[in-house]
C-alpha cells in the first residue's frame, strides 16, 4: 500500500514539476531519471579499441598501474560533456551517483576489478570543495561502491595544493600543475592495498598519476584508475 501511496506521489510530483531528459529535452516518464530510456541506450560507452590502446598508453610507463578503464567516451557537445557539466556546474550529483552505479555493473564484469580493496576519489582542495558543495568523483565513486559493494575512501587522499583548473591547459601545462599536489593522510591505510582512483574525465592523466604516485609512494600494493569518461586528447 505504501508502494503505490509513493507512486502516485511522485506522479502528482512530476506532473507539477515534470523533468526533462538532460540530453534530448525530452519529458520524462516513470522509472526515467535524469535520462530518457532513448539517450540512455545511445550513451557513447567506451569499446575495446579504446580501452587496449589509448587507455592503457597513458600509463604504460608505471608498472603498479595494473587497470586502466573507462565508462563514456567524450566529445564536445555530445552527450557525454552535457552530463558532465550537469555534474560538476550545475550540482546534479544524484546524476553522479546513478552514472557510477551504471558503471559499476559493467565493472564488475570485467577482469581484474575484482581484486581491489578499496574505491578511492580525486579529491579537490577544500576552497574548490567549498565553492562546488561537492567532489563531483566522490559522487561516482559512491555510485560504483552501491553496484560493486567494494567501500570508499574519501579521507585518504587529499589536495594539498589549490591549482586552476586544467580545462583549457595544454599538455605540458597540465603535468607541471598537478606535480606533487596529493598527499596520503594514513600510509596504514593504504601499505599493501590495492587501490581504485576514481575521477570524472581522463585527458592526459596528469592528475589521477599524481595521485597514484602518492598511493605507491605510501605502499600501496597495485593500483586501478577508473573515469566516468576519457577524452581523445
Amino acid at each position: 500500500m505504501a508502494n503505490i501511496a509513493n507512486e502516485l506521489w511522485n506522479d502528482f510530483v512530476s506532473l507539477i514539476f515534470p523533468e526533462n531528459c538532460i540530453s534530448c529535452g525530452e519529458l520524462l516518464v516513470r522509472g526515467e531519471d535524469h535520462l530518457c530510456t532513448a539517450c540512455r541506450y545511445q550513451l557513447p560507452i567506451v569499446d575495446e579499441a579504446i580501452r587496449d590502446s589509448l587507455l592503457t598508453n597513458k600509463f604504460v610507463y608505471e608498472p603498479k598501474i595494473s587497470f586502466v578503464d573507462a565508462f563514456l567516451t567524450f566529445k564536445k557537445s555530445g552527450i557525454t560533456q552535457k552530463l558532465l557539466h550537469q555534474l560538476k556546474y550545475k550540482g546534479n550529483r544524484e546524476l553522479g551517483v546513478m552514472l557510477g552505479a551504471w558503471y559499476g555493473n559493467q565493472l564488475i564484469e570485467k577482469p581484474g576489478f575484482s581484486a581491489f580493496d578499496i574505491i578511492v576519489p580525486v579529491p579537490l582542495h577544500k576552497r574548490k570543495l567549498r565553492i562546488r558543495g561537492y567532489n563531483q568523483s566522490m559522487a561516482i565513486a559512491e555510485g560504483l561502491s552501491v553496484a560493486t559493494q567494494k567501500p570508499v575512501d574519501a579521507e585518504l587522499l587529499v589536495r594539498s595544493k589549490f591549482t586552476s583548473t586544467q580545462t583549457k591547459k595544454q599538455k605540458v601545462d597540465r603535468w607541471q600543475n598537478v606535480e606533487n599536489i596529493f598527499a596520503i593522510t594514513s600510509a596504514e591505510s593504504v601499505k599493501g592495498k590495492k587501490v581504485l582512483l576514481v575521477d570524472d574525465v581522463l585527458t592526459t592523466g596528469s592528475t589521477l598519476s599524481s595521485c597514484a604516485s602518492a598511493l605507491i609512494s605510501a605502499g600501496a600494493e597495485g593500483i586501478g584508475i577508473c573515469a566516468l569518461a576519457v577524452s581523445h586528447k
